[in-house]
Formats: C-alpha cells, sequence, structure tokens
C-alpha cells in the first residue's frame, strides 16, 4: 500500500480563500471553451503556489492509497468500500479537520449497534491535479485499479462472499461506476461484480461539471502545472462520462443506487457556485432513490458528529440498505447478537445498568447548565491528547457540589461527539455498586456492547468454561481485561466515565492495577469525587503527567445553582418582585452546595407565609436530629454493650483519622482490657446505624452525624465530650507507649534486632500528641504518664516515626503539642509539678532541635537516634542527660555551650558571598555575588533549587502568593516562576534598585531605584503599567520612570503593602513618604530630636510594618537609634524612639515583631508597635548585614560575611503558642527581655594537627596563637607561643623525637620552637629554634620525623632547612610545564640512614633520596613518580600526600571538579612500592595500582588514619572507616568490594562554622572537629560501628507531612 510523501508529491494548489482540496474552480462561463480574458478573470482569484495544509499534513490525515481495511467485524455480513473524489484522500475526504476521531467510516460506523457486521474499507488513488508530475491517469485507469484493489483483497477475496456497498465522493461515484462496469465485462471478475448490491452517491458529476473544463484550462495556464486526463473526463459531456453512463444503463437494474446532491453553494474564491447541478447529480434510473443534503460540494460528505442531521441521514440510508440487501440474514443475526449479549449479562453477573443511573441523574440537570466541565482547558487536553495509553481526569468538589450531574453532562458530550463511551455511577448505600469488581464487569458489558469483537472475546471465554469470582477485582481485571479486552486491536480510544469514587468501598485496588496498565489502545478515565487523603494517594500513584485535575470551585457551582434556582422560582413563596433577592439569598446561602440548594427548595414549596423562609432555610441542616436521636434510642438497649459501644463511638469520633479493622481491635484491648474477636461484625451489629467499614476502615456514616455526636448539651449516653475524650484516648496512647512492646535497645549490637509489634503502634506513635493538645490539662495521671514516657521509651518512638512515616512532620508537630499542652497546664494546674513539668519542657524543646538540626541523617538511618544522637546533643538537653551519658557509646566533649544554641543551621557560601536575602511561606533564598540565586526549602534548609541571575545579586523578593521570585543586580531586573524555575521575562534597568513589591494580587511588581524613579511592571511579560495619573507607560524600551526622582541618591528605601507609599531616605535628611501614583510628597518623618540648625542623622534602614492595617514606619540611622513613625499622625509623627544599634531590619508578616541587627553581630528582637525588648541573640560572627523572617514568623534568617545563619528563638515560637491556646487571660504579658549568646570571644582556629606521638592536639589560630588542647576532653592546655598579632596561622609540622614545632603564618614567616613536657605531660615553650621570612606563600611544613630538618614547600620553590644550623638546600626543579607547582611534601624513612622525601607536584610527584643532610646537594637521586589508578594517570591535581604511624600506606589526596564527581578524590598506595632500586647506573621506581581508590562522590573530607584504618567524612557526614588491611590481604580486593563501616554522623555546624578547616581523627580512635574556636572531641569513636537498619527511602528530605 503506497502512502503519499512530500518529495513525490510536490504539494496540490488551493483557491486562497478556501481550505477545501477536494473541489473544482468555480465555473466562469457555461460554453464549452472559455476564452482567453476569463481564464486571466479566473486567475486573479486563483494561486498556484503550494497549499501549506495538504503539504504539511500527514499521512494518516491524507489517507493511503489503495484498498484499506478499517474495521473487520468478527463474522461479517456485508462489506463497505468508501471512494473519495477528485484530489481527496482515502481519509481526508471523509474527515471534518484533521482530528481522525471524525474520520466517520472507521470512528462510527463500527460503534452503530446496526451496522456492527459491516466490514468497512477506504479506496484511495492519486486524483490530487496539483501534482506538478505529467500523468495520462484517467478515469478507465481509476476504476481498473478500484476493480484490482478489490478483486485482490484478503478481506473480499477469503471467508464468506458478503455483498458489498460503494459509497462514492464526486468524482469517486464515476471511478465506482467505472470499475463496476470493467467487473461486469470480464468473466474473471463477475462473481464480484454480483456482490455489489448497492451504490451510494454524494454529489457525483454523472453528466459532468462544468468547473473541470475551467480547471484544465487554468492548469494549462499556469506553466507550472499540466492538464490532467481524469480532470477533462469529468467535464460537462465529456466521451468519457457519456460512455460510462451509456454503459452503466445496462447493468442498473441489479442495483440499488441511491443519490444525494448538494443544496448549499460552494464558495471558492470571492465567489460561491453548485459545483455539480441536481440535473447532473442524480442519473434517473428507476430504482434510484434521490434525497438532498443540506450541505455544499465539500461538507456533503463529512460532519461534525453523529448528531449531525445529514449524518443521521446518511447512515439511516446505509442502514436501509444493508437491510434491503442482506434481508432475514440481518434479523438473524440481531437475534444471535441479542441472545449473545443476554448470555454475557449473566456470565458477568450485571444486575443493574449504569444508564438507569445516568438517566435518573441527568433528570435533575437544568437547562444549559454544567457546560464549563466540558470547556476547561484540562478536559479538552485529556479528552484530545494523543499517543498516551492511559490519561486520567479527576473532577473533585465538596459535599453536595453536583458532582454526579457533572458527570453526566461529561458522559452525554463524549457520546455526542461520537467517541466510544462507558460509564459507570458508584451509589452510596448500594454495596453491591461500591466495588471495584462492580465497575469492572460494568465497564467490560458495555465495551462488549460498543465493539463486536470484544463481545466475541468475551464469549468464547463463557464458551470455554471461565470462571471468576465476581467480587475478585484482581481475577476479573486479569482474566478479562489482561488476557482478553486489553489485547485487542481497538483502533479508538476508549472513554471510561467513573462518578462517585469516593463512594467506593475499595476505591485504591483500582489505582493499584491501573499501575501495572499495558493496553493495545488508548483508554482514557473520568473520576469524580470528593478530594480526600486517600484518594489522593492513590492519584499520585499514577504517573503525574498522566493525570488531569480540577477542583470545582464555589464560582462555577454558584453560577448553575443560579440557573436552577431561577429556573424554579415560581415556586417560591413571594412575590415576583421579591424573587430576585431570594434568589441571591439562595445562592449566597448554597455555598456551593447543590444537594443544600435541593433540601431549601423542598422546604420552601411547603412555606405558605414568607415569614417562614428564614425559619425554614435556618432548619435544613437540623432536620436530621429526630432521626439520630432515634439512632441513639436503639443503640442504647443493648444495655450489655453500652462500653463497648461508647468506646467504639469515642475513637471513630474523636480519632484523628480513620482506624482500621485491626487498629480498632487493638485499641479496644488496650482501652477496654478485652479483646473482641470479630470487630467487623461488632461494628456493624453494634454501630452499623452510624458507622460503616468502607475498605477495612471504621467511618461515620456522615459528617452530619460527627457533629450531632459532638454536640454540647446532650442527654445522650452516647455523646461525645470533646476534652475528656481526648484526654482518655491520649491516656490509652501514652500507655501502650509506655509498654514493653516500646521498649528501646540496651546495646549497640542490638538495634538492628527486629521487633514485632501491634497494629496499634502507627496510630499511638502518630496520634498521641494531637489527643494531648485537645485534651484537659488539669489531669495528673495524663502529665505523669506522659512523663514516664519521655523518660523511658520515648527514642523507640522517634525511630518509629522516622521508619515508618519517613518524615519529620510528626516531631515537629509533637513539640508543637507539647508547647500547647504545657502552656494550658502552667496556667490551670496547681502546682504544675516541676520536675515533670520541667522534663517535658526540655523535651519539647529537644523534639524540635534535633528534628531540624539532624532531621536529614535520622531519616537515613532511624536507629541511629538510640546511641548516636544523644551524645551530640547539648549536655542540659533531656535526651543527652538521659540516653547521652552511656558506658557503651560515643561521648562528646570539648564544648562549653551546654544548651541548644538558637541558631540551629549554618549555610556557608565560601567562596562566594550572600548579598541579598527574601522569604515566604515554606521557601527562603539567596542572592550571590557569584550571581546564582539559591532557594532553600524552609523545612530543612536545604538546597533544593539553583537559578543564574548573571550579576551579583543585590535584591530579591517574593510574590504574596509565594509562585513568583523577583531579582534585581546592577542592571537586569528579573522574574521566575518558584515552581520549576523558569525565567519569566528580564529588563534592563540603569540605576540599580533600592526596593521592590509585588501589588496585594500579585499583578504588578512596582521597584524604585537609586534616584526615586518608580516603575511598574505587569508580571505577565514585564510591561510598563499606567500609574493612574495619566501618564502612560511604553514597552521595555522606553525610559523606565514613573516619578521624577531626585538627583540625590536613595540611601534606603521601602513600599508599603499595598504599594501605594513609598518611604525614601537620602542623606542628611529625614525619611520622606511619597504617593506612588501620584508623584507627590505626603509628609516627612522628623525624630523628637531634630532641631532647626542641628544636622540631621543619616538613615542606614526604612522599613513599613507589613501587616496593612498597621500603618506604622520603622527606620534604623547610622548612629543605631531606632525609631517607630505613625505616617498619618500629623507633625508629630514619631511613636517611640531608642539607641538599639540597629543598621538593619526586618518583620514578621503580621507586623507584631521587628527583628534588627548590628555591626556587632547582635540580632534584637521588638515589639513593633512599643519597641518593648523581647530577645537578644549575640553570635561569634560580627556584622548582620540582611535579616528576613520565614513566612509563618517562627524563623530568622540573617547574611554575615561569608554564612547565612537561621535561627529560630523560642519567643518567637511560644508566642504564637500562647496565641492559640484556650487561656483565661485576654492579654499576654510581655516576656522580659533574654540575652542569648556568647559569654566569651571565640578566636577561630584555622587548622589543626594531632601527631600520633604528641599526646594531644596542637592548633593555630587566627589571632597567630599556638596553642595545645587535650585530646581526650578537647580544653585547651596551653598556649605555646604566637606568630604577630591577627596574622593566623596557616601550616603546622611536629617533630616528636626533637620536640619541635615549626608553623607558618598568612604573612609567610616561618618559626620553629622547641617544646618540654610537665610532670602532668602538658606541653610548654621551652625555646625559638628558628624563623626566617619568605617572599612566597608557604603551601606546607614537614618536619623530619627524626631530624631537625624543616622541608618548606612552595608553588615554585621548595628547599630544606636544618634548624640547628640554619642552612638552606634549595631542591632542584627540572620540570619544564609552566603550571606545573609545587603542592605538598612529605618525609618517608622506613629503613635507617635511608631519606626518602616526596614533593608533590600538580600532576605527579618527585621523590628524593639521599643520606646524609651535610652531602645533600651532591647525592641527589630525583625520580619522578606520575600516581595511577588501573595503570593510567590520574589526570588530576594533587592537594596533599598523608602517611599512616606506622609508614605503611601512602594517600594522595586529589582535586574533584565537584562533590558528585566519580574521579577518586584519594588513592592509597603501599609504601614498599616507592622504594628506589639500582639498574645499573640508573635508578627505576616499581609501578604500581593503588590498593584503595574513594571518588569524590564518596568522600567530603579525609580525616586521617587510625591503625589500619582509613577514615574519612563522606558526603551526609557520616564518618566511616575503611580496613586497609584487609585489603592488603587480598591483593585483588577494590573500594567497590569493600563496605565501609560507619560510626556516627556529625552536626552541621561542625562543618559549616569552622571556617572550612577539616576535622582529624586521633591515635586514641576520636574525632576532632573545631567549632567557633573550640574543638568538638568524639571519644570511643571506632567501638562499635554502626549497624542500624537504613530507612526504607533513601535521600528523603523532611519536615513535610
Amino acid at each position: 500500500m503506497a502512502f503519499r510523501h512530500a518529495a513525490s508529491n510536490p504539494g496540490p494548489l488551493e483557491c486562497r480563500s478556501t481550505t477545501a482540496s477536494e473541489t473544482l474552480p468555480l465555473p466562469l462561463s457555461q460554453t464549452a471553451i472559455p476564452d482567453s480574458s476569463l481564464i486571466r478573470k479566473g486567475l486573479k482569484n486563483f494561486s498556484f503556489t503550494r497549499k501549506k495544509t495538504a503539504a504539511a499534513e500527514s499521512d494518516d490525515t491524507w489517507g493511503p492509497l489503495g484498498l484499506r481495511l478499517l474495521h473487520s467485524p468478527p463474522d461479517p455480513l456485508i462489506d463497505f468500500i468508501f471512494v473519495h473524489g477528485l484530489r481527496g484522500g482515502s481519509v481526508k475526504t471523509w474527515c471534518n479537520s484533521e482530528d481522525l476521531r471524525v474520520f466517520w467510516p472507521q470512528a462510527w460506523l463500527p460503534r452503530d449497534a446496526d451496522l456492527q457486521n459491516a466490514r468497512i474499507h477506504s479506496f484511495g488513488y492519486n486524483s490530487d491535479w496539483g501534482d506538478s508530475k505529467e500523468t495520462s491517469l484517467d478515469l478507465h485507469d481509476f476504476g481498473r485499479s478500484l476493480l484490482g484493489e478489490m478483486s485482490t483483497s484478503p478481506a473480499l477475496r477469503k471467508g464468506k462472499q458478503t455483498p458489498i456497498i460503494l459509497i462514492g465522493h464526486s468524482m469517486g461515484g464515476l471511478v465506482m461506476k467505472k470499475a463496476y462496469l470493467l467487473a461486469r465485462q470480464d468473466e474473471r471478475a463477475r462473481e464480484l461484480a454480483e456482490r455489489i448490491k448497492c451504490m451510494f452517491f454524494l454529489g457525483t458529476p454523472h453528466r459532468g461539471s462544468d468547473s473541470a473544463k475551467l480547471l484544465n484550462s487554468l492548469l494549462r495556464a499556469s506553466t507550472i502545472l499540466s492538464p490532467k486526463q481524469y480532470v477533462a473526463d469529468i467535464a460537462r459531456s465529456s466521451g468519457a462520462v457519456t460512455v460510462i453512463n451509456d454503459e452503466f444503463r445496462f447493468f442498473a437494474d441489479d442495483l440499488h443506487i441511491w443519490s444525494f446532491y448538494e443544496t448549499i453553494k460552494t464558495r471558492v474564491g470571492i465567489s460561491s457556485s453548485m459545483i455539480v447541478e441536481r440535473s447532473s447529480a442524480v442519473i434517473g434510473h428507476k430504482t434510484e432513490v434521490v434525497n438532498p443534503l443540506n450541505a455544499d460540494h465539500r461538507n456533503i460528505c463529512k460532519f461534525d458528529s453523529p448528531s449531525h442531521p445529514n449524518y443521521i441521514f446518511v447512515r439511516n440510508s446505509l442502514v436501509k440498505a444493508a437491510e434491503d440487501v442482506l434481508g432475514d440474514a440481518l434479523g438473524q443475526r440481531a437475534e444471535e447478537t441479542r441472545l449473545r449479549i443476554s448470555i454475557l449479562e449473566t456470565f458477568l453477573h450485571i444486575a443493574h445498568n449504569p444508564e438507569d443511573d445516568l438517566h435518573a441523574i441527568e433528570s435533575k440537570k437544568t437547562g444549559g447548565s454544567c457546560l464549563w466541565v466540558t470547556d476547561l482547558p484540562s478536559f479538552k487536553d485529556w479528552r484530545d491528547t494523543d499517543g498516551e495509553s492511559l490519561l486520567c481526569h479527576w473532577l473533585t468538589g465538596q459535599a453536595g457540589a453536583g458532582k454526579s450531574v457533572l458527570t453526566t453532562q461529561v458522559a452525554r458530550h463524549l457520546q455526542n461527539k461520537g467517541v466510544d463511551t462507558c460509564f459507570y455511577f458508584f451509589r452510596h448505600g448500594q454495596k453491591a455498586q461500591q466495588t471495584v469488581s462492580s465497575l469492572l464487569r460494568a465497564l467490560a458489558f458495555q465495551m462488549a456492547l460498543l465493539h463486536p469483537s470484544v463481545r466475541e472475546v468475551l464469549f468464547a471465554m463463557h464458551e470455554a468454561g471461565l470462571r471468576f469470582d465476581k467480587d475478585d477485582e484482581r481475577a476479573i481485571w486479569r482474566k478479562l481485561f489482561v488476557n482478553g479486552i486489553l489485547q485487542m486491536p481497538l483502533l479508538t480510544t476508549q472513554y471510561w466515565v467513573i462518578d462517585g469514587l469516593d463512594e467506593c468501598l475499595d476505591s485504591e485496588k483500582l489505582f493499584l492495577l491501573l499501575q501495572k496498565f499495558d493496553c493495545g489502545f488508548c483508554i482514557r478515565i473520568f473520576f469524580s469525587s470528593r478530594r480526600l487523603p486517600d484518594l489522593e494517594k492513590h492519584v499520585a500513584r499514577l504517573q503525574q503527567n498522566h493525570v488531569y485535575r480540577h477542583h470545582i470551585s464555589t464560582e462555577e457551582t454558584n453560577a448553575d445553582i443560579k440557573r436552577f434556582v431561577e429556573n424554579n422560582s415560581e415556586e417560591l413563596p413571594v412575590d415576583s418582585d421579591d424573587r430576585p433577592a431570594l434568589v441571591e439569598k439562595l445562592v449566597q446561602m448554597s455555598d456551593g452546595a447543590f444537594l443544600w440548594t435541593e433540601l431549601a427548595f423542598e422546604g420552601l414549596r411547603r412555606v405558605f407565609g414568607e415569614e417562614e423562609i428564614d425559619e425554614v432555610l435556618d432548619e435544613v441542616p437540623i432536620g436530621m436530629t429526630p432521626l439520630y436521636d432515634r439512632i441513639l434510642e436503639s443503640m442504647a438497649k443493648n444495655h450489655r454493650q453500652i462500653k463497648l459501644i461508647r468506646a467504639i463511638l469515642e475513637w471513630t469520633v474523636c480519632g484523628t483519622r480513620p482506624l482500621s479493622t485491626a487498629e480498632l481491635q487493638a485499641v479496644l484491648s488496650y482501652d477496654l482490657n478485652s479483646k473482641i474477636r470479630n470487630v467487623e461484625r461488632t461494628v456493624d451489629e453494634l454501630c452499623g446505624q452510624l458507622l460503616q467499614i468502607n475498605n477495612g476502615k471504621v467511618q461515620m456514616i456522615h459528617a452530619t452525624a460527627r457533629d450531632f455526636l459532638l454536640k454540647e448539651g446532650s442527654n445522650s449516653i452516647f455523646g461525645v465530650d470533646r476534652a475528656a475524650t481526648n484526654q482518655h484516648l491520649a491516656i490509652v496512647c501514652l500507655k501502650y507507649l509506655t509498654d514493653d512492646e516500646m521498649r528501646p535497645p540496651r546495646h549497640p549490637a542490638l538495634i538492628s534486632k527486629p521487633v514485632s509489634r501491634s497494629p496499634f503502634v502507627d496510630y499511638a506513635c502518630t496520634s498521641f500528641s494531637e489527643h494531648l493538645a485537645a485534651s484537659s490539662s488539669a489531669s495528673d495521671e495524663l502529665f505523669l504518664l506522659l512523663d514516664k514516657f519521655l523518660r523511658g521509651n520515648v527514642l523507640s518512638w522517634v525511630e518509629y516515626i522516622l521508619r515508618e512515616k519517613q518524615n519529620l512532620y510528626y516531631l515537629i508537630r509533637t513539640s508543637k503539642n507539647l508547647q500547647r499542652y504545657l502552656a494550658r497546664r502552667s496556667k490551670h494546674a496547681s502546682p504544675p509539678l516541676g520536675e515533670h513539668f520541667g522534663n517535658i519542657d526540655g523535651w519539647q524543646t529537644d523534639l524540635l532541635r534535633t528534628s531540624l538540626k539532624f532531621g536529614d541523617n535520622l531519616l537515613r538511618e532511624p536507629s541511629s537516634v538510640h546511641f548516636i544522637l544523644p551524645p551530640l546533643c547539648p549536655t542540659d538537653s533531656r535526651i543527652h542527660q538521659q540516653f547521652g551519658k552511656t558506658t557503651k557509646g560515643l561521648r562528646l566533649s570539648g564544648l562549653s555551650n551546654a544548651s541548644w544554641d538558637d541558631c540551629f543551621c549554618y549555610i556557608d557560601h565560601r567562596p562566594s558571598r550572600a548579598l541579598s536575602l527574601a522569604s515566604c511561606d515554606g521557601l527562603f533564598a539567596l542572592g550571590m555575588k557569584s550571581g546564582a540565586i539559591k532557594l532553600y526549602q524552609e523545612s530543612t534548609c536545604r538546597e533544593i533549587s539553583l537559578l543564574e541571575h548573571g550579576e551579583p545579586v543585590k535584591m530579591l523578593k517574593f510574590s504574596n502568593a509565594s509562585q513568583l521570585l523577583a531579582s534585581a543586580g546592577y542592571g537586569q531586573l528579573k522574574l521566575w516562576s518558584v515552581n520549576g524555575g523558569e525565567l519569566l521575562w528580564a529588563i534592563p534597568h540603569r540605576n540599580p534598585l533600592s526596593s521592590m513589591r509585588f501589588t496585594e494580587t500579585d499583578e504588578c511588581l512596582v521597584a524604585v531605584n537609586q534616584h526615586r524613579e518608580t516603575i511598574m511592571l505587569h508580571v505577565d511579560d514585564g510591561a510598563r503599567m499606567n500609574r493612574g495619573d495619566g501618564n502612560e507607560q511604553e514597552g521595555h524600551g522606553s525610559k523606565p520612570k514613573l516619578s521624577q526622582g531626585s538627583w540625590q541618591v536613595v540611601l534606603s528605601a521601602d513600599i508599603c503593602p499595598k504599594a501605594e507609599l513609598l518611604a525614601v531616605a537620602h542623606r542628611g535628611r529625614p525619611p520622606q513618604i511619597w504617593s506612588i501614583r501620584g508623584d507627590v510628597m505626603i509628609t516627612t518623618c522628623h525624630m523628637a530630636r531634630d532641631k532647626p540648625g542641628i544636622p540631621i542623622m543619616s538613615v542606614s534602614k526604612v522599613l513599613f510594618n507589613p501587616n496593612p492595617a498597621i500603618e506604622l514606619l520603622a527606620v534604623s540611622y547610622q548612629d543605631g537609634d531606632l525609631a517607630i513613625f505613625d505616617i498619618w499622625a500629623g507633625d508629630d509623627h514619631e511613636v517611640k524612639s531608642l539607641s538599639a544599634d540597629s543598621l538593619t531590619l526586618a518583620s514578621t508578616s503580621d507586623g507584631r515583631t521587628l527583628a534588627s541587627g548590628d555591626a556587632r553581630g547582635t540580632i534584637k528582637l521588638w515589639d513593633f508597635e512599643t519597641l518593648t525588648l523581647l530577645y537578644c541573640i549575640r553570635s561569634t560572627e560580627y556584622e548582620v548585614r540582611s535579616l528576613a523572617f520565614s513566612g509563618d514568623g517562627f524563623r530568622l534568617y540573617d547574611i554575615r560575611d561569608t554564612k547565612t545563619k537561621i535561627w529560630e528563638p523560642a519567643v518567637l515560637v511560644r508566642t504564637t503558642i500562647h496565641e492559640e491556646s484556650s487561656v483565661s487571660e485576654s492579654m499576654m504579658a510581655v516576656p522580659a527581655p533574654v540575652t542569648i549568646g556568647r559569654e566569651r570571644e571565640a578566636i577561630d582556629i584555622m587548622l589543626v594537627h594531632a601527631p600520633p606521638d604528641a599526646g594531644c592536639i596542637f592548633a593555630g589560630r587566627d589571632d597567630g596563637s599556638v596553642v595545645a588542647y587535650d585530646w581526650e576532653t578537647g580544653e585547651m592546655v596551653s598556649t605555646l607561643y604566637s606568630h604577630r598579632r591577627d596574622v593566623f596561622v596557616t601550616s603546622m609540622s611536629w617533630n616528636s623525637s626533637c620536640s619541635l614545632i615549626a608553623t607558618a603564618d598568612a604573612s609567610n614567616k616561618i618559626e620553629a620552637h622547641t617544646l618540654r613536657k610537665s610532670a602532668h605531660n602538658v606541653w610548654s615553650w621551652s625555646g625559638k629554634q628558628f624563623e626566617t621570612k619568605l617572599n612566597d606563600r608557604v603551601r606546607q611544613l614537614v618536619l623530619h620525623p627524626k631530624e631537625p630538618w624543616l622541608f618548606v614547600v612552595q608553588a615554585h620553590r621548595s628547599m630544606l632547612i636544618d634548624t640547628t644550623t640554619k642552612a638552606e638546600y634549595p631542591l632542584p626543579n627540572t620540570t619544564t610545564i609552566e603550571d606545573d607547582e609545587y603542592r605538598a611534601g612529605l618525609w618517608l624513612c622506613r629503613e635507617p640512614g635511608s631519606h626518602l622525601l616526596l614533593l608533590a607536584r600538580s600532576y605527579g610527584i618527585d621523590i628524593y633520596a639521599f643520606d646524609t643532610l651535610a652531602s645533600v646537594n651532591e647525592s641527589w637521586r630525583k625520580r619522578v613518580w606520575c600516581p595511577t589508578n588501573g595503570r593510567q594517570p590520574l589526570g588530576q591535581t594533587i592537594d596533599r600526600l598523608l602517611i599512616d604511624e606506622h609508614d605503611k600506606y601512602l594517600a594522595v589526596l586529589l582535586h574533584v571538579p565537584s562533590q558528585n564527581s566519580q574521579l577518586p578524590r584519594l588513592v592509597v598506595y603501599k609504601t614498599t612500592h616507592l622504594r628506589l632500586r639500582e639498574n645499573g647506573t640508573e635508578t627505576t621506581m616499581p609501578v604500581s595500582d593503588p590498593i584503595l581508590a574513594v571518588a569524590g562522590l564518596t568522600m567530603k573530607t579525609f580525616l586521617g588514619f587510625y591503625g589500619n584504618r582509613l577514615v574519612y567524612l563522606d558526603h551526609r557526614l557520616w564518618v566511616q572507616a575503611i580496613d586497609l588491611a584487609k585489603l592488603d590481604a587480598n591483593a585483588n580486593a577494590r573500594f567497590e568490594m569493600i563496605q565501609p563501616e560507619r560510626y556516627l554522623f556529625i552536626p552541621q555546624e561542625y562543618i559549616g562554622s569552622n571556617n572550612g578547616v577539616d576535622g582529624v581523627v586521633t591515635a586514641i580512635g576520636s574525632a576532632v572537629f573545631p567549632k567557633e574556636g573550640e574543638l568538638a572531641v568524639v571519644k570511643n569513636l571506632f567501638e562499635w560501628p554502626f549497624s542500624g537498619e537504613p530507612s526504607k527511602v533513601r535521600g528523603i528530605s523532611g519536615g513535610t507531612r
């Protein structure tokens, strides 16, 4: 079968004003041959350019050549063959658009119940007169081609000799007639000719057409194309047409002939005319049935939908013709089909017809309503998207929103579109219809009705004796669908419309089936339901790009409700004048609920007086009270089970979520001390009128039932008191949590032991704090039980939450609930039981702090909470005091801060620097000097997105809805989409911006630059907007100016929340308030101290209160003063001022709390309106450059030099908690100012050195001092000596044999000192042995381990120095590589009297050998060694060389481009491989592979050697070790084959607050990390490798539910 291709078909010609391709040009004359003037006139409206749409059309849309089978039923009785006309296509002619769903011979006819035994074909031939190739084809050739295709078609040759009906459009009818004549005249085709029983002619020019002559004339005149013989054949009274007509009349008696003629003129160019007149479209034969169609020539054969009148008429004619041809055979087959359908109905257990539901629900639909749902963009995309095998559309709405009626609109819409549609309605209360199994059986049955092939497959299953459980959805899916229906080669998309999915009892089973979807055709599924969490979870299991969603808004529903009320307004009991007001009231009170509207109408129909209307409307929700009363009365008659019934109702009514039957069974065991054997039966028999079990979950039958039981003042024995019940539920949960089942492991070796727990565990762990927060705080039993839990099994609870819930939500939520509970307890309980109160209060802090500080690692390794986490917490914390002092675990020492720091996280930006800061709900962003914008998740402070602004980012601003982010640099203003990070637009600006703000609706971005020029930009495209004063703005090219501006530079500016006012501050002038839209200065804000003749202090920051209801302005001055102004207070604007040392300001979004930061690094929190100091935070880092609060106001972010700190002062959290609590006081007391921070001036540690034989840790500090620390306690024991003040130490080396220490500083000065050890093993200074100052930076100092020789490494020069004689011995440099700098050095002395010196260059290592230093210049023996990995050069620059204590292993630390690099970060060699040997007169270096290579993806920092262990820190901050002895024993071992041992994770602050200084491991097995001028020493590190079971999910981020 051939297809059209652009290469062979240059494209047809077209008339300019039409898209038709199958029509002839408009006849300009009725004469035989038009003269040249008429041809020229025709050419004016005719184009010979190639038709774009045709040239670009796909083969599927145009249609193939030859005879193509479109549809074949299992048992065909008749064949339909469609033949297109001039310049048509086998598909295109019969399609009203390029959408193949309107290709009616294939899309609609096979679905027709009356034509399901018709086999359908389409014939295509090249009748494109726009083809530039010359051709001699004529009607005879086309007829011969059709006859040949029919004679050789396997479908027509094999099987039954079915009768044939030919359907032709335009010239296609003549082709059919010619093929029929050729068959009748050829003995070999006589049998085929006899099968042709009927012909349909649609606009066929039986006597020719005048347009054909004109067309050939135009083709001849074009000089591009040539005239076509087949066009000449269909000219009026042509010889070909005449011959066909003459011959056809002899055989026409054997045919049923149906002729249809056009009645509307066809528009071509600027005119219109009948292409085929009635006289030519009608044969005039006695058996001919002649009918007009209300269409023009091109649309006589194509239709919009199956409901189109022309289609209905043609379809009915085809059915009638088929019945006439087939006679009784068709009736017999129809009866057989009905019988099979009846058998399938029994086979599939179909007891209910969904069509009945459709009609019943559709009857409620008001005319003209619900149309909006099928116009939704999401619906159209779902309906029309091709290619995907499965697409779903989920329509959600509140209860009573009319979802079922909307679903019927969808079903009818799809049916009217002519697509294959099945539907199903889940109805509450009809359990037989509320299962996935009933849905699948109904869909299978409906597909059998639509498709004979599906019907035959299912019937064959029945005949084969297939059996299945009608309630087993998996068996139904597997047997009927997977093995049957889904394997069918259906050519059309199937649409399944399903309503009330929330009423399905086992909906998750449907989604489990759809997840494993594999189908031979496309399926589109439309769901409607309430938006329930379980359904959200199930839908999320599907690929999200395969799911469209739409939630019904109140506005959408209200429009239909209003139409319903208006249509029935005559039934309202008011006068016609008052009806509009009542209609509006009903619509307003409905709040989008159709159900309420219907109930209201029912009540209003029984009203006779207008005064009763309000009563009826108010009583509708109460109308169910008598029903519920009767139910409770009947339940109370079961006296023996009242306690059990009450317990079940309490757990169902006040439960935080529906309990499963297994959970309820376990709950009742703990609650009643009695085991319930059959919970399902118990619930059904005792509480079945109020509760139901759906999908194994116990639920209320309706939300109103819960409200009724919770109603205050209920006299029923089953009435539920909310506070008392929650208290009882909390006690039961805590009893379980304190039971032995939740006991934590007693030893590190036992943490991976599996534990079997009750089904109640999940509910108790996730819900106890919710019940606690909602219960009465007066109960001592509950209070003491909570204290017991927190002193015992709390860590097992934490592990369960981390492992099973896989997020931090429940830990943080529990912390907040504990705060809420304690706040009420402290107000109402007397006494509050101080020791227990302190314990609970400490745990609420610990839960929050540990979640935020250690959450990521805890999520990855939940069992680390038992023996790793407690020692890392501050010594005063409850978790440390109770669980961190075990003798069988880690010990942390050296840090002076015994309590939690308000700063729980650091972000270190080095080597870049943060310049700007912004926050919103759930996110915060940092603008970098490098031009990057980093977005962080608020809950975990983890970077989640990176945007590139392209220049230093000076300013950031989030939109009010947190969906947009504006960024500004020195020359560009850009707008980003927060979700996805898409750049929406960018515009240049000449002057740096001083402030930005989005308008309240986020439609506009307002910005002001340093000259007070303001611009208003539309967020959609960045176009300038009108400021409202008559000055229209232009496009991007215009000057970005709204106001006149000022020549003075603006020091600070801020825009008010409504974007109406602008506050600006110039140097030496008071703050000014300007109207943005009117460019008018409103006022100036003078402080009371401002006097005439006295210079006015310049402003450092202005800030509007972000709460529009609080119209205050905060101003900080360069002398540190802070003032609050009322901008509308007349001349006396100042509310309050004080000295606060503030340079930068920020405010919480509610406008209550103001934060200020100063140059000394202090942050102060103030009450915005009164400037009452609430809190003061001091830090070791200086100069707070920027501040921002989180969206909820609980956190505070700052920028300091190269770091950002995230703070969470308790004063922010607890204020909100108190206000939300039920306390008797109407006004909270203002807390006393609290100062938290440094008690000492921290001196940063710049490097640490832990020589194995020194017995201590040496450190060089930022002030130039060299100090010694105890390597067990981490305490500083002595200051040895100091370099010049404030010149920090850069390098250090130690020689234990000579007690010699050498250091270098940032000024390139080298000093060597001898030390002495006291009787208490404390090192102290003995004397200076050597000093020198070099010109270039010292990269490394390396002392010989036994001799007083110092090796100095510089980039381009290295030397040996005898510290005793001060003699210098430069090393010869023979490298010719320009950038091959020296990087590091190392001594290797494996044999007495032999000295190897390793000097690392960028890409290789020089090895020097000599005997004595005295003859070093004469005895150099140098060889170059290039480290390899698998006998291939590493090709990476070398950073450091390190060696173990016994000189057995050499570690080469390499530079990698990023932490995710697969390149090696470290390679390890055995030092025995580095020995030089003699080979004649040459020395050679043996080559060997490393015994270990650790990738940059794996290792973050190398910590050192401990015995045979190589110790490093991975990127998740876990200390890991590899036993090199195992590798040494196995020569073939590689890192990939060795599982490193893990020991602990370290806090992020150990890395983020030590100025980039790496930790070290000591010879006694401790890990040492610098932190803010101190050393954190982790002891007992290698006693117990961590053996916990990893979490089920790797790499998850916490903080969200």
